[in-house]
């Protein structure tokens, strides 16, 4: 009977010491080193206060310990039409800007990620597009953002895999380095409007024809700058058809493209 009293206490004795350590590492898992993100950084605001940080960044545990990281936010238009991946991406260990441009171009969801690309800092952007355009208005507008970027020291790079026209096209030529697949499709064409049970006179016409010249001289001028095209050439190939062309004619003859994608 002592003995077996002496048994009992005895492992109720080792549980004292087993139990707790259960309960700290949770079933043999590793404590972490530090308990504390106290003085863990940002990576880009070097700031130690979580509070003053970015919402773009946060605390997380990384080997062990708490480092500021990047979160990898992921962003639905606001009508649900298109879904967009995350609007970072690391390669080679460093972080980049990526926006999918996957459907017709959208300023509204554009705006959210150039503004996001400034608020963390990156100096890479990649835009991979297959487009078949959309508005006119939506799409310089985008250029015009591209521009802003380039301008603030970020290399915006621009590509396409499959196919890109219309405003899709304004898009790609916008970029600091342009990229596309040779077997790529690539397409630009005159300004067109369509209108349902519109009234139109002589003067309401020929006033149209005049502002829908000026906008087509103006893109065509900004074309021919960043392309091995005049923009009287231009004017001619476009001129009542749709204007396909292939990547490695977009690279090698009309220098609408600098390189291909690697």
């Amino acid at each position: 009977m002592k003995k077996t009293l002496s048994t009992i206490l005895a492992i109720l004795f080792s549980l004292v010491f087993i139990l707790p350590g259960f309960a700290e590492t949770g079933l043999g898992g590793s404590v972490p080193k530090e308990k504390s993100p106290e003085g863990a950084k940002c990576p880009v605001t070097t700031l130690t206060d979580q509070g003053t940080c970015y919402d773009c960044h946060e605390i997380r545990q990384v080997d062990d310990k708490w480092k500021w990281v990047i979160k990898l936010r992921k962003f639905h238009e606001l009508t649900d039409a298109y879904y967009h991946e995350d609007f970072v991406r690391i390669i080679n260990g460093e972080v980049e800007g990526y926006y999918n441009m996957d459907g017709s171009v959208s300023v509204m969801a554009f705006k959210v990620f150039s503004n996001y690309m400034y608020q963390i800092g990156v100096k890479r952007v990649t835009i991979d597009i297959s487009s078949g355009g959309g508005s006119l208005i939506d799409g310089w507008e985008i250029c015009s953002l591209i521009q802003q970027m380039s301008n603030q020291g970020i290399k915006v790079t621009t590509q396409v895999r499959a196919y890109c026209a219309s405003a899709a096209f304004l898009i790609l030529v916008s970029g600091d380095i342009r990229l596309v697949e040779p077997t790529a499709y690539l397409m630009t064409h005159e300004l067109w409007t369509l209108a349902w049970l519109k009234l139109d006179t002589p003067s309401s016409k020929e006033d149209e024809a005049i502002t829908m010249r000026m906008f087509q001289d103006v893109i065509h001028e900004w074309l021919a700058e960043r392309s091995g095209i005049t923009k009287e050439e231009l004017d001619k190939r476009v001129r009542h058809k749709d204007w396909w062309m292939s990547g490695k004619a977009a690279v090698e003859e009309w220098k609408f493209a600098t390189g291909y994608i690697k």
